[in-house]
């Protein structure tokens, strides 16, 4: 088992460890203790809208902000579209 923590969005910020603290005074502070040992911190206007699950395991191919899980399903960000057409300008007469 895996904690991971969700923004009020659902979006994926990280996984490992991860509780609500108090860090240097603050109270809406949520750390997060990465698999590979790293320590950080997010400070939140409000950590309790911010949800901590336990989960089995990650995508394979799991990358911090690019996953949201929703309803106990992994959902891949999906990337912006590229521009198409010309990006000449076009001055009218």
């Amino acid at each position: 088992m895996i904690d991971i923590v969700l923004n009020p969005f659902d979006l994926v910020y990280d996984a490992g460890v991860i509780t609500r603290v108090e860090k240097d005074g603050l109270l809406n502070v949520i750390k997060i203790i990465n698999q590979d040992g790293i320590t950080w911190y997010v400070e939140t206007p409000d950590r309790d809208e911010w949800n901590i699950l336990q989960v089995e395991n990650l995508p394979e191919d799991w990358k911090q902000l690019e996953y949201y899980y929703i309803n106990g399903e992994w959902i891949e960000v999906l990337p912006p579209p590229s521009p198409s057409g010309t990006t000449e300008n076009y001055v009218g007469s």
